[in-house]
């Protein structure tokens, strides 16, 4: 044992150190091994690179030291290799070939200087156990946010004590005109854990772009829950950040969402980060569309892209040109950070006079959101080629009193009409054209007035008897069935039956007989 080391004390360090930093016991043995093997050469005399084993028991405490050779035949390097009878004269053992002779070391002989230098062997392999233990708890946190106490404020940085470590926020990462208070609490956001820095391996932020789509997260339920995605976000700290925000269920206004009943929601992001503006606008895969709703508050009415080049003349009112540059030009500036265009804002007049060929922003508004709604899977009905409107042709025929059982059959045979045919490539137009074709009737001659309640409903009875017509097929696809047809008929003719016995027709009797 080295003297001045004790192996109950020592015990009871590494113990205490395994408790307080964080690190395993197999971690601390192995640093006082590679401590006792660094003092062993520069303290011993022993210039050679001899092979030095170490044996630590963690049970008693106990420290033993050996230098190993090889046994060999012929020796080649005497520094790892031995013969039988060398083995022998220097242990008092036999060994044989192959096997490995082990030679006690003293560590009386050890300096008190062998055991400072083991010792600080020993902090520096501590260190860099500890270095590692924090690299591997926080490297997956990059990109999120943690919360930590202000612990010390200098002029150039802040530190903030973490769990069991330290964090590192230089002034440029802090907002502008934020006061720090030590002890107080804070949100920050981890851009990188540096495993080879001297101090604080933890770098964090508070004027990243990723701070506020965190608090995003946290605050917005829809974002959280992957209802609504944030695809992209630029930002001034401390003065403006524009986020752009998609949902692909149709139904949800994804910036609605993010902004909250009267902002209520993006009202408690905005208050986290000092008050600084935050713009949420709609993103597009349509670079029109997008273009224009990222230059908002300004109503961009047109714009031309040129692809190539990936630069792009937003056209604006000529009172809203102001608006879209913005103070110190932060909304175009943002807007092209976001976007990824370049953008060159135009007013009417100024692309009136350049000529200027766009694209209106609500025109390719309506053909995107007529593309995002439609059904993705449309029914074509089958269609040979385009024919003309037939126009209608009704042959009348004479209406012939009958028995009323004759009157009821021909009620129930089904009213057909000339429709002109139409190409169509969706079930939407079919459905629509079919249903014209039912609700459409011919109207048959009408009857003089008769003089009695009775006769009037006799004629009514007449009415229905409709005239045949011949009709080419539609390209419509059916909809209804013989049955449904035949039940709908009944109730039309019902509805009417009751319309009739509603009216007094006596009141029009005195009418006509003065």
């Amino acid at each position: 044992m080295t003297p001045g080391i004790n192996a109950k004390e020592l015990l009871n360090a590494m113990q205490e150190i395994s408790s307080s930093k964080g690190i395993s016991q197999d971690v601390i043995v192995e640093a006082i091994q590679e401590a006792l093997k660094k003092a062993y050469f520069k303290y011993s005399g022993d210039d050679t690179d001899s092979i030095i084993r170490v044996d630590f028991d963690t049970q008693t405490g106990d420290i033993k030291m050996f230098k190993l050779k090889n046994v060999v035949e012929e020796i080649q390097d005497d520094v790892f290799e031995t013969d039988p009878e060398e083995a022998k004269e220097q242990t008092g053992q036999d060994y044989k070939v192959g096997d490995v002779m082990e030679i006690p070391i003293d560590m009386s002989a050890f300096q008190r200087a062998a055991a400072i230098q083991a010792k600080n062997v020993f902090k520096q392999k501590l260190r860099e156990a500890e270095k590692q233990i924090i690299f591997d708890q926080y490297n997956d946190k990059i990109h999120d946010i943690i919360i930590g106490v202000i612990e010390k404020v200098e002029p150039t940085h802040c530190l903030i004590k973490l769990n069991n470590t330290y964090a590192y926020l230089s002034k440029s990462n802090c907002l502008p005109n934020e006061s720090l208070i030590p002890g107080r609490q804070i949100k920050v956001y981890i851009e990188d854990v540096d495993r080879k820095a001297q101090g604080a391996q933890i770098v964090v932020s508070r004027t990243a772009p990723g701070f506020v789509k965190r608090l995003m997260e946290q605050e917005i339920n829809e974002i959280y829950e992957g209802i609504v995605e944030i695809k992209a976000i630029s930002r001034i700290a401390g003065l403006r950040t524009k986020v752009a925000v998609y949902s692909k269920d149709i139904n949800v206004d994804p910036s609605g969402a993010c902004i909250g009943p009267k902002g209520s929601r993006i009202q408690r992001v905005i208050s986290q980060i000092g008050g600084e503006r935050i713009d949420v606008v709609n993103y597009s895969d349509n670079p029109v569309l997008f273009i224009a709703d990222a230059l908002k508050p300004a109503n961009v009415i047109g714009v031309k892209l040129n692809e190539g080049e990936k630069t792009c003349v937003a056209i604006v009112p000529e009172d809203q040109y102001s608006l879209a540059i913005g103070k110190e030009a932060q909304n175009v500036n943002l807007a092209v950070k976001l976007t990824g265009w370049k953008i060159d804002i135009k007013t009417e007049a100024d692309a009136e006079e350049l000529n200027i060929d766009y694209q209106l922003v609500e025109d390719v508004k309506i053909m995107e959101d007529a593309k995002r709604r439609a059904p993705k899977i449309m029914v074509k009905a089958p269609v040979e080629e385009e024919q003309k409107e037939i126009p209608l042709a009704v042959q009348e025929e004479p209406v012939m009193t009958k028995q009323k059982e004759e009157v009821q059959e021909k009620e129930e045979e089904p009213v057909e009409t000339i429709r002109p045919v139409k190409t169509s490539s969706s079930t939407i137009s079919a459905f629509s054209e079919l249903e014209e074709a039912l609700s459409a009737k011919p109207t048959a001659p009408t009857q003089e007035k008769k003089s009695s309640k009775k006769s009037n409903k006799e004629d009514k009875d007449n009415e229905t008897e409709k005239t045949k017509v011949t009709v080419k097929p539609s390209m419509a696809l059916p909809v209804y069935t013989e049955e449904e047809l035949a039940r709908i008929e009944e109730e039309e003719m019902e509805e009417e039956d009751q319309y009739d016995e509603e009216i007094d027709f006596d009141e029009f009797e005195d009418y006509y007989d003065k």
